[in-house]
């Protein structure tokens, strides 16, 4: 027979004295650790009133109902927010489960202007744990679609909400309008894209800048930049990155834009397509050549490695794995995967589902995970798949989608 045997006190309290020397020399950011936050995804889809729910790193979704189509989100443990498309802002305190609106212009902030304001963008600083957000509105004008005020809004703690008028900033002339794509925020400095749209007797006219504020919106400037249509932004350390498509009348290479101190620096002759990379990677990437193209990243000085040539495909993401893999997902049914950066294979995905583009994707725990479709074909439907070497690819179980409900977003 087993005997039981009982730890006398002086052991039990040697015991408890280790127990205790190993809690408190955990930080305290050691010590938060978000029941689910492991394994757990939400994917934001267009057209749609729902978010796609996963606990399981991507294997299997479900549909999670919300009060509002979705813009763009953010998010800070289990705790996000959703811009939504009918004019407000939803929160949720539980990985995505539950959903409940904290911004509705039309209620919340009550005057003319903002009235029917149309939330576009969200960012959260991590630094100060703020969350900016931006928003236009729109009016009928003779059967014409006309901006008609702008507002960026502010928030410490994502329940109560500050705006900014922009129309001061932004003084506009007879035949001029203006709206504002994305926006970011890192301490006291917000800065967004404008887009002024002027029409005269010589034409119609398009002149891009970013708009920005050192003072948390108190004063606005304009920096002027002939870089294109902005693609992103990215804070990295105490500087703003910002990624533009570089499409101007003298040329179609990309440029990259970085603010250090209170300067910003535009360059344009490293690649033709940039792209930030995912998740806790601060590098940037790009490709050049015209038909036949070569990845390249900024820690390289912009320098292609002379390894495999790439056909000139739309790239939407390079996206770094674990132990130096890399896959690259755009155009076409197939992506490219590498394990050095230098030497690229293209790799079928899928041969049962039709895929004829790859639209964004993570690397998380161990493990890709990428979502495709076609928003130009009826018959192409809405997947994800993951994989855990970027070679092998499983495709995920999700609910149906229709082929307006493309996924553009996950948060991980």
């Amino acid at each position: 027979m087993n005997q039981i045997k009982f730890i006398k006190l002086p052991q039990l309290v040697s015991i408890l004295a280790i127990c205790m020397m190993f809690v408190l020399s955990c930080s305290s950011d050691e010590m938060k650790v978000t029941p689910g936050r492991l394994n757990t995804l939400i994917a934001l889809t267009r057209n749609s009133r729902f978010v796609l729910h996963s606990t399981d790193n991507g294997t299997t979704w479900e549909k999670i109902t919300i009060p509002n189509t979705i813009n763009d989100a953010v998010y800070k443990g289990d705790k996000v927010w959703i811009a939504g498309g009918e004019n407000a802002i939803l929160k949720s305190d539980d990985d995505g489960l539950t959903w409940t609106k904290v911004l509705d212009p039309k209620v919340d902030l009550g005057d003319k202007v903002t009235e029917g304001l149309r939330i576009t963008s969200l960012w959260y600083d991590p630094s100060t744990g703020q969350i900016a957000a931006i928003g236009s509105k729109t009016v009928n004008v003779s059967g014409i679609t006309v901006v008609d005020g702008y507002r960026v809004l502010l928030s410490d703690n994502g329940e109560e909400w500050t705006t900014i008028d922009l129309s001061s900033a932004i003084p506009l002339s007879e035949g001029q309008s203006a709206t504002f794509h994305d926006i970011v925020i890192k301490g006291d400095v917000i800065v967004t894209q404008l887009i002024l749209k002027t029409k005269n007797k010589l034409g119609n006219f398009e002149n891009l800048s970013l708009v920005e504020s050192t003072d948390k919106g108190k004063n606005w400037k304009n920096v002027p930049q002939n870089a294109g249509f902005l693609k992103g932004f990215k804070v990295v350390g105490d500087d703003i990155m910002a990624t533009f498509d570089g499409k101007t009348l003298q040329s179609t290479t990309g440029v990259l834009g970085i603010r250090k101190g209170d300067a910003w620096t535009f360059n344009g002759d490293h690649a033709k397509d940039l792209l930030f990379g995912k998740g806790d990677d601060d590098d940037i990437y790009g490709l050049i050549g015209k038909f036949s193209r070569q990845p390249v990243r900024k820690s390289d000085d912009w320098n292609p490695s002379g390894g495999t040539s790439l056909p000139n495909i739309n790239v939407t993401n390079i996206i770094k794995g674990g132990d130096e893999k890399y896959i690259l997902i755009g155009g076409g049914m197939n992506i490219y995967f590498s394990k050095d950066f230098i030497e690229w294979k293209s790799v079928a995905v899928s041969k049962a589902t039709k895929i004829n583009q790859f639209h964004t994707g993570i690397y998380k725990d161990g493990r890709f995970i990428i979502t495709g479709g076609d928003y130009s074909s009826k018959d192409i439907k809405p997947s994800i798949f993951t994989s855990e070497d970027g070679v092998a690819w499983v495709e995920s179980t999700i609910p149906e989608l229709t082929v307006e409900q493309q996924i553009f977003k996950i948060l991980n």
